[in-house]
């Protein structure tokens, strides 16, 4: 039975703080209370991981590129609120690579609302996962 990423991490986030959860092979282990559950993930074939690789890289040039706009868009701006998003793999950062996790080098967001304009704009197409607005140091 397939399900969404979302109904799976819904369902994770809902297992005990001291579940245990890795991948071995094709399967989703699962441990509760020195219970193992293995559930069969399935292989994915060479051309779907290909195909899959590209348009990840593809979700994730575009929110690079995305930051860039809103980076030479802002160039002269004031900004006194500031706002940063911060994600399960780090601070949104815009560099080269999409994450750091540095606070510093976080990007810098005019305001919360230009950074939720992000998220919502990104949120299914980019790997952002669990993304939080936060303000900026």
């Amino acid at each position: 039975m397939a399900t969404t990423r979302e109904k799976l991490i819904d369902w994770l986030a809902e297992l005990p703080d001291y579940t245990n959860v890795g991948i071995e092979e094709e399967h989703l282990i699962v441990t509760i209370n020195n219970t193992a559950h293995f559930f069969e993930v399935g292989a994915l074939s060479d051309e779907a991981l290909e195909s899959n690789m590209e348009a990840f890289l593809a979700r994730r040039r575009a929110a690079l590129d995305r930051l860039q706009e809103i980076h030479d868009e802002s160039v002269g701006e004031d900004i006194d609120e500031g706002a940063m998003v911060v994600t399960l793999e780090g601070y949104i950062c815009g560099a080269t690579n999409l994450f750091t996790t540095d606070a510093n080098e976080a990007f810098c967001f005019r305001d919360r609302a230009q950074a939720e304009l992000f998220i919502a704009d990104f949120r299914d197409s980019a790997p952002l996962i669990g993304p939080q607005v936060l303000d900026h140091p």
